[in-house]
């Protein structure tokens, strides 16, 4: 189950919840209106050489043409 993270619009508050990705925002508990999803960078990286080797960047498909 995911962990989204909130902010309530009015009073800034954020909070964190693990919800299913279709469930309605949760509800301020300081001032009872409903928060609105954060984007929130992830952890995932893209490590090595091999992604550049393979020929996912257009830097390293034009060093293969010349």
């Amino acid at each position: 189950m995911p962990l989204y993270e909130y902010c309530c619009i009015l009073c800034n508050k954020k909070e964190e919840a693990m919800q299913n990705h279709g469930e309605p925002p949760i509800i301020c508990s300081d001032c009872n209106e409903p928060m609105f999803k954060m984007v929130s960078s992830t952890s995932f990286v893209l490590k090595g050489d091999g992604w550049e080797k393979d020929g996912y960047t257009g830097e390293s498909n034009r060093k293969k043409q010349s």
